[in-house]
């Protein structure tokens, strides 16, 4: 469970208040469940008029009986939420010190610490440690492969196209992670190459997990492109042909190769991304929250991590995607 709050750093006693009274006084509001409901069967409805993302079905098909993925599931939203949420709440809010606070702002240290020593003992404790639990995460074995009709009436592109995952244990380290990125970006770009007279777009994104299991996984979304907006050379393949031209360069997924050029801007912007994101607040939350909760520091010797990253560290880590599971969703 994460939760977060913003205020002006001179309103800082009211969000840790709010937070305690969260933690303390909640009640249940079944009329705000109730509209909840409601708002989340219209967002539901206006993503039916556009294309889908096809992701969570792949993360759900890789992992079976796992059911804490990081992707939303709208199945959950069952009658019965609130009162399974309060069941959860009050566990948690029983111990808070077994969880992180993580504040950043415009805060005088001192003084910090001590608003701090007088605030929080508003929060409910327990004496002995709680080891966090065990999860079973099974992760799929081999290929599989599942295919439907597109729906009717999307609005914008089409979904008709190619869907795909690929996931793999892997030790989770700076190296690795930062090899990971920069593969995920050689992939994505070695496929533009290879669709580009298809008339297909091309977006890979890719994850890295600690917990329950440290895995990586990486999902490829191909689209076919609007006939009228192609180039009149070039005819929009169907899905069957994108779905060859893909299983043609994933078969042989180590071999990609990239080039000095490729290498040195992959990394250039995997350093500019990292300056960025640890130029916003959220930014500096996340890394913190991976270091303490997940007991990963990937933020410190960033810049040593990514320019060390080598044409072997994207290999191995290619290697490891081909051995792992993987699934296609196939939309015609």
């Amino acid at each position: 469970m994460r939760i977060s709050g913003v205020a002006p750093s001179a309103d800082f006693t009211l969000l840790i208040n709010a937070l305690q009274a969260l933690a303390n006084n909640r009640s249940l509001n079944k009329e705000a469940f109730e509209e909840y409901k409601k708002s989340e069967k219209l967002r539901l409805d206006l993503k039916s008029m556009v294309a889908r993302d096809f992701n969570p079905v792949l993360d759900s098909i890789m992992r079976p009986g796992y059911t804490y993925s990081q992707l939303k599931n709208i199945a959950n939203l069952q009658d019965d939420l609130p009162e399974r949420a309060e069941s959860y709440f009050e566990s948690a809010f029983s111990k808070v010190n077994d969880g992180l606070l993580v504040l950043v702002g415009d805060f005088d240290e001192e003084e910090l610490k001590k608003e701090l020593c007088r605030l929080m003992g508003g929060f409910r404790v327990q004496s002995r440690f709680v080891p966090r639990s065990k999860l079973s995460s099974r992760l799929a074995l081999g290929s599989s492969s599942f295919s439907e009709q597109s729906r009717r009436g999307v609005i914008g592109a089409s979904e008709m196209g190619v869907n795909l995952a690929l996931s793999a244990a892997a030790p989770f380290n700076l190296r690795n992670y930062m090899s990971f990125k920069v593969a995920a970006r050689g992939v994505e770009l070695a496929l533009i190459r290879e669709l580009a007279d298809l008339g297909a777009t091309v977006s890979v994104t890719c994850r890295n997990e600690v917990f329950p299991v440290e895995r990586i996984s990486m999902f490829i979304n191909c689209r076919l492109c609007n006939e009228s907006g192609m180039p009149s050379d070039v005819s929009v393949a169907s899905p069957s042909q994108v779905l060859d031209a893909v299983r043609g360069l994933l078969s042989d997924l180590d071999s990609i190769s990239l080039s000095d050029r490729d290498m040195k801007a992959f990394k250039t912007r995997l350093i500019s991304e990292y300056e960025s994101s640890l130029a916003n607040p959220e930014g500096v939350i996340d890394a913190v929250l991976i270091r303490y909760s997940d007991g990963r520091d990937v933020v410190t010797g960033y810049k040593d991590a990514i320019n060390s990253v080598s044409k072997d560290s994207v290999k191995e880590m290619l290697s490891l995607l081909s051995e792992g599971a993987d699934v296609e969703y196939i939309i015609y």
